[in-house]
């Protein structure tokens, strides 16, 4: 017989979770037992025959009783003496959180509650050369053929749902690949536990069992994915980011996600802080956590860090074990630095695409928070294992990453780092991958090739919050409304996507600007001669458009959409231009080079990829513009022109 023995020197009663006792307790006045207390955690029923219970003052004749949803359940009292009392846990209970009651004589006890879990056995026997072993199950369902991996070795569970790993427990953790139709349990943390925290980092054999529940999302239904990017929260009280994040971002999306009338699962693409902050503002990746958990969105959140994420106080004698250090407080804190996952038939694989340099930095200060984009070999080399576990290589698979893998060049064409190069050799004969990233505050969507899209999503926080703080619409540097990506997926495949502006008319997936009024405002606002003193560049914006042109943003855009601009009917000719979008400059801009003087210029409107122009026969007159997405979804706006170039023409599309 097994028997679980609890060491609490507590001496109030121990409750293992947040439930209030249901019903009364009446011994609350004069115990039956005092310093009774029972064992925290969760603990299998197929490896947990015996439970001891410590405690003084128990007696034979005593009845110990498990109840939980409307069943009670009596224990067999198998060993009794001054300082406890050992149950024998009945083998036919379902998993539940249980109240333990002790009753006597018609007064009751409770002595706290215990998480049971219905799984299969345990009882795992160790192998010849292998550190870490476990299982994967859901109740009593062996979950065979799931990956499992440290983040260098990649194994696979067997019939009875077993696995066992040579691992040398480099990054201190092991993960599940969550497999179709099952999802992990939300951790106290407010985050999905599919990774598990190694206890030592010798050869020590470890057990690290996962328990799956049954997904909303069985494999090949239908569901949403969000994509959010670059929340970078820091606890900044003048630009009030974390209001911001909670009146803003928090209720949009959690309406998003209910009004859908789908499950849906998120991914975060990292810089969800702002290393710079981490000391000075006491708010680092604990602090963000924490805000997730409060906020208790209707679904999971599965996360990869940004270049932000590390900590600017890391050193070493490279750059690889720089960038090893710096990723510790992430691994404690939120999880694995890369690592794959799956739902509704399609891989997920998360990677981790900076390599942080941070020169100059010490124990006690920051370093210059520098890195590279790119993955290091250790990584490359898990991919590639991770990827032969992929049997359908039709199937999509999203690869998310913070760092972009590929741009525009100036013939908006596509440009693909040097150092993505062996990346995208790992997809060689895969026929459906979706890159998602972040990182740049910008929308755009690329055709790599036929077989691989990237879709760069713009920031949760737009510009750094600071939009907001002047007052202005969330806008971010191309434009674009603050938000996130949407993918509409189903039946193993990828039905659609899209971009949701927090608060924004969701409706409106362009903006429409005459040049003639943008022009005159550069000439005569006060702000922007302000701007062009400190960057006489700024001076030629728009300068070389022609008169009576009309600027057109679409931040959805792709090859697939087709931008039609006409005048009375009769279609104009439309160019593809890369040019800055009016309204971010006046939203960031000229406000910050007139405020303050200290600009930081990569915060500054930027060029983007999702302008046209068409070239009206006159200033007074009426156009129509018409985008038309991939999926055949027309959005149309019929402008008067002159259009004035204000706030108050553009801010109304916000909420």
């Amino acid at each position: 017989m097994k028997k679980l023995f609890a060491i609490l020197t507590a001496t109030a009663l121990v409750l293992s979770c947040s439930e209030k006792p249901q019903g009364e307790n009446s011994a609350i006045m004069t115990p039956l037992v005092t310093g009774a207390s029972v064992p925290s955690g969760q603990f299998f029923l197929m490896s947990t025959e015996e439970i001891v219970l410590p405690g003084k003052g128990y007696e034979w004749g005593d009845e110990v009783w498990l109840e939980a949803n409307g069943d009670s359940f009596r224990c067999i009292v198998t060993e009794l003496d001054e300082y406890s009392i050992t149950i024998y846990i009945p083998r036919d209970l379902k998993s539940a959180v249980y109240r333990i009651v002790l009753r006597r004589d018609g007064v009751s006890q409770v002595l706290g509650y215990i998480n049971l879990r219905n799984s299969i056995s345990l009882d795992i026997p160790d192998k010849s050369g292998m550190t870490v072993k476990g299982a994967v199950f859901c109740g009593s369902t062996p979950l065979s053929g799931v990956t499992v991996s440290d983040g260098v070795e990649v194994v696979k569970t067997d019939q009875d749902g077993y696995y066992w790993m040579n691992s040398a427990k480099r990054h201190g953790y092991i993960f599940v690949s969550v497999p179709n139709g099952y999802k992990p349990a939300i951790g106290d943390n407010g985050l999905p536990e599919h990774w598990k925290a190694l206890k030592t980092k010798d050869s020590t054999v470890e057990q690290v069992d996962f328990e799956m529940q049954e997904s909303e999302i069985p494999s090949g239904g239908e569901f949403t994915l969000l994509a959010f990017a670059d929340m970078h929260l820091a606890h900044r009280t003048t630009l009030q980011d974390e209001k911001q994040f909670t009146s803003g971002f928090i209720p949009d999306v959690r309406e998003y996600a209910v009004s859908n009338g789908k499950p849906s699962l998120a991914v975060n693409l990292g810089d969800m802080t702002f290393d710079c902050y981490w000391y000075s503002n006491k708010y680092n990746l604990q602090n963000y956590v924490n805000a997730i958990k409060e906020a208790a969105l209707p679904f999971r959140i599965y996360h990869i860090p940004g270049n932000h994420d590390n900590d600017e106080r890391a050193t070493g004698a490279t750059v690889s074990e720089v960038d090893f250090n710096a990723e510790a407080p992430y691994k404690r804190i939120v999880g694995p630095t890369w690592y794959s996952f799956n739902a509704g038939g399609i891989h997920f694989i998360m990677l981790d695409d900076t390599i942080y340099i941070n020169t100059g930095a010490t124990a006690t200060s920051a370093g210059d928070n520098s890195y590279d984009s790119g993955l290091t070999t250790e990584q490359l080399n898990w991919l590639r294992k991770d990827l032969l576990t992929i049997p359908d290589k039709t199937r999509p698979v999203f690869v998310c990453i913070h760092c972009p893998a590929h741009s525009f060049n100036s013939s908006f064409g596509v440009t693909s780092a040097q150092a993505f190069n062996a990346f995208n050799a790992c997809f060689t004969g895969f026929s459906n991958v979706h890159i998602l990233s972040g990182h740049t505050h910008n929308n755009y969507n690329l055709q790599v090739n036929a077989n691989m899209m990237e879709h760069n999503v713009a920031a949760v926080c737009a510009t750094w919050w600071w939009t907001g703080y002047y007052k202005f619409p969330h806008i971010c540097k191309d434009g674009t409304p603050g938000g996130y990506a949407v993918f509409d997926l189903g039946g193993a495949a990828i039905k659609s996507w899209d971009y949701h502006g927090i608060n924004y008319d969701n409706g409106k997936k362009f903006r429409v600007y005459d040049v003639n009024k943008v022009k005159a405002w550069y000439s005569s606002d006060s702000k922007v001669a302000a701007m062009v003193a400190a960057d006489a560049s700024r001076a030629s914006d728009y300068a070389s458009f022609p008169d009576n042109s009309v600027l057109v943003n679409v931040w959805g855009y792709d090859p697939s959409w087709k931008v039609e601009v006409s005048e009375g009917g009769t279609p104009l000719a439309v160019e593809h231009v890369y040019c800055r979008d009016p309204y971010h400059t006046m939203c960031y801009d000229v406000v910050r080079y007139s405020s303050s003087s200290s600009v930081t210029t990569s915060f500054n409107s930027g060029n983007n990829y999702h302008m046209f122009r068409a070239v009206a026969s006159k200033p007074n007159t009426v156009v129509t513009v018409k985008v038309t997405d991939r999926f055949g979804r027309v959005s149309t706006e019929t402008v008067t022109l002159p259009r004035d170039f204000s706030s108050a023409v553009y801010s109304k599309d916000w909420k």
